[in-house]
């Protein structure tokens, strides 16, 4: 605008990482749900069911834990999330493997309406909403027995790595 004779000049201060947030990569992604896959009962059931939201629709904890039963329809192949900063729920198609992971989960879980995700309580005071918390310590969990250092954000990260791979491939 011409308003100051005068103007900065600086140079780029070189941006340095300050944690790893490459995620487990695809590979780490197939060895955590083989890991998941290992385990008995309902708790494999749902983890894995957990890892490919995570994964195959890149979603964040937050959007994964407050899923309710209503927000998923297997016949249409699609769950409804509500989007960072948004007011409306928007409509997500499933891949195939996610979709039948979530088949399988809801088969488990049951038709009751409520949380889609629940805690396993070691107390028994009953069970709840699986909490952003307890997301962090399944994916940890898993992570640790397949001898990798794994965030629930990880897999979102992985998938969106993927998917810019899988574009450039493609030439867009």
């Amino acid at each position: 605008m011409g308003m100051v004779p005068w103007a900065l000049e600086v140079e780029n201060v070189r941006a340095e990482s300050y944690r790893d947030i490459r995620g487990p990569g695809q590979n780490g992604f197939i060895c955590l749900l083989d890991e998941a896959g290992k385990r008995n009962g309902w708790k494999a059931v749902r983890d894995c069911a957990i890892l490919r939201l995570l994964h195959d629709l890149a979603l964040r904890c937050g959007k994964v834990t407050n899923l309710d039963l209503e927000d998923v329809d297997l016949d249409a192949g699609s769950v409804a999330v509500l989007g960072k900063v948004r007011t409306q729920k928007e409509t997500m198609s499933l891949p195939e493997p996610t979709k039948a992971a979530l088949a399988g989960w809801v088969s488990v879980r049951g038709n009751e309406p409520g949380p889609l995700f629940v805690n396993y309580d070691h107390a028994g005071k009953g069970q709840g909403r699986l909490t952003g918390t307890g997301l962090y310590y399944v994916v940890r969990g898993l992570g640790e027995k397949t001898g990798r250092k794994v965030r629930p954000h990880g897999l979102r990260h992985t998938a969106i790595t993927e998917a810019c791979k899988a574009a450039q491939a493609h030439g867009m």
